[in-house]
């Protein structure tokens, strides 16, 4: 590539004096960022300003460190209290009831959560999305559309069904009794039977569990684990971690209270219905005759938000008009809210809703790119700004005034029919067309000459939109960032290591701290590589922290919070 007249390649002095300003930068994002988690995290554990039938809150740090010092010595002889009920709207007019604990209450079963999730996450069954770690309402909906995609599928016929009021007929017996010999399983029980406050009444607690309690979404996942074997459901095992549908078997898909069952046949959909009933019965629990229904693939279904029907052989998932009709509701109601505001102000308001994902700017390395995900990920509306891994150049469509140009991505699939027809000679070829993207390639080089080229692609396609430049900064940006918060949390730090500071003003000195001998160690590089006269980026931090390390005999042995006590 032409050096002469390059906008990406600078002056190694301008590089080198740049350099610590960018890692400084660098620093004090990683600095923001963790102070935001450490806020979630207390946030999470303590809750904010929603108050129990005791009226207690913990919304100053004082609190917050009294309230963790009592869950961690004082809590053993602790006698849960009721939840207060409150009610919220729910879909057709309807009032959803909430079960709400107290504060410590709920810090001890965040506690209890967390020491039962990871045994049940190992149990749980493979197509159970709702309240688990990692999963959410699309890997659901991704299950389903796995199962009925493609020119002929085999489980058409699908059981839509819905849990009347789980929450509050889980039957506490059965559920105790899955907990086996889980060491809090006494205080679940007292949870359990400690009674609800509705309008100042307290009323005795003889089923269910409170919708609303920490502990609850997973309870209720329990109580439910062993659906999909019930139903007739068997995989096949294809390695350590992967599995498939035996065929002739059902497919089941829930998402907390709410499951459909992709059936062979209308009888087979009706066979689990019934048999589903039964295994639900022991449990205090039944289907909501209201909402379970079955129907064919091709009249179409509602779950989670979605409307799912084939046309003509085609899948398509979009969302459900109840969805819509929510949105349009919201979208009237802000802007009657809004009547007499300048124009500033109503975009301010409407436009998160209206465009949700349109307007983010998703970058990505080499290694993350994948043609179909490169597909999935456009077609969620953000725009999207990845490195192209080390291979062929993409073909130019259009030069572009910036030295960007227009090109396009080709299925692999085509990709390979393409060159088979060129190589047979084949007298009809296809014309390739693909995805339209825009690439932006520029070259970095280092003080020897020595150059890496660098090759982006962008679903922003006009250069007045974003110039050339302007992503390559964006990119380089994400490169800095990452670096720098992936030196100080997993090597600086420590592998496995946790802050040991035990109050927010404290945790945000030792992070300062953290940044501080970050910088200092990128500083002594800097002036090592100017001694030397090479490249700062060619210097190793690991290998430098090492050599500093050496020198010292007692790394931090003291206590943050200890040593602002005794002072």
């Amino acid at each position: 590539m032409n050096q002469e007249g390059n906008p990406f390649r600078q002056s190694r002095k301008r590089q080198r004096s740049h350099w610590l300003t960018i890692h400084n930068q660098r620093g004090r994002v990683a600095v923001h960022m963790w102070k935001q988690n450490a806020k979630t995290l207390i946030y999470a554990a303590l809750g904010r300003k929603t108050a129990g039938v005791d009226g207690r809150t913990a919304l100053l740090p004082q609190s917050k460190i009294k309230l963790v010092d009592w869950a961690q010595y004082r809590a053993k002889t602790w006698t849960p209290l009721p939840v207060k009920r409150v009610h919220i709207p729910k879909a057709g007019g309807k009032k959803r009831p909430l079960g709400i604990p107290v504060i410590a209450d709920r810090v001890l079963q965040a506690r209890v959560a967390n020491a039962l999730e990871p045994e049940w996450e190992a149990r749980f069954e493979p197509k159970s999305y709702g309240f688990r770690p990692g999963r959410g309402c699309h890997d659901a909906i991704s299950a389903i559309c796995l199962t009925l995609k493609g020119k002929n599928p085999q489980r058409m016929w699908v059981l839509d069904a819905d849990l009347k009021a789980a929450f509050d007929r889980i039957d506490h017996e059965h559920l105790l009794a899955q907990l086996g010999a889980f060491p809090a399983r006494e205080r679940v029980g007292h949870w359990l039977k400690a009674g609800v406050v509705d309008r100042g009444r307290l009323a005795p607690t003889e089923e269910g569990t409170p919708q609303g309690g920490v502990v609850s979404p997973l309870l209720l996942n329990i109580a439910l684990h062993g659906m999909e074997q019930a139903a007739g459901v068997r995989y096949r095992k294809l390695g350590t971690n992967a599995a498939e549908s035996v065929e002739g078997a059902p497919a089941l898909i829930r998402y907390a209270d709410d499951l459909v069952a992709l059936c062979h046949s209308y009888d087979e959909a009706a066979k689990d219905k019934a048999k589903l009933a039964e295994w639900l019965r022991p449990r205090g629990l039944a289907f909501n005759e209201d909402k379970t229904r079955i129907v064919h693939a091709d009249s179409g279904f509602d779950f989670l938000g979605f409307n799912v029907r084939r046309y003509d052989g085609k899948l398509l998932i979009k969302p459900s008009p109840a969805a819509l009709r929510r949105i349009r509701e919201r979208l009237r109601a802000e802007m009657k809210a809004l009547r007499g505001a300048n124009v500033s102000a109503v975009l301010h308001k409407i436009d998160p809703i209206v465009r949700g994902w349109r307007g983010m700017l998703i970058t990505a390395d080499r290694g993350f790119y994948a043609y179909r995900l490169w597909e999935a990920a456009a077609e969620a509306g953000a725009d999207l700004l990845w490195r192209m891994p080390d291979g062929p150049r993409l073909p130019v469509v259009r030069r572009l005034p910036d030295g960007s140009y227009e090109s396009f991505l080709l299925d692999p699939k085509v990709r390979s029919r393409h060159a088979v027809q060129r190589h047979r000679g084949s007298a009809r070829i296809e014309e390739p067309s693909g995805i339209p993207v825009r690439v932006v390639e520029y070259e970095v080089t280092n003080h020897e000459g020595k150059g890496e080229i660098f090759c982006l692609i962008t679903t922003i396609m006009g250069p007045d939109d974003a110039n050339a430049a302007e992503l390559a900064a964006v990119y380089t940006g994400r490169w800095e960032f990452e670096s720098g918060l992936g030196e100080i949390k997993t090597h600086q730090r420590g592998r496995g290591a946790v802050l040991r500071s035990k109050s927010p003003d404290m945790i945000e000195q030792e992070i300062w701290a953290l940044l501080l001998t970050h910088y200092a160690v990128r500083h002594l590089m800097c002036e090592a590589a100017d001694q030397a006269d090479i490249d700062p980026d060619r210097l190793s931090f690991i290998r430098s922290l090492r050599i500093i390390r050496r020198p010292v005999t007692d790394q931090a042995g003291f206590s943050p919070s200890a040593s602002r006590e005794s002072s």
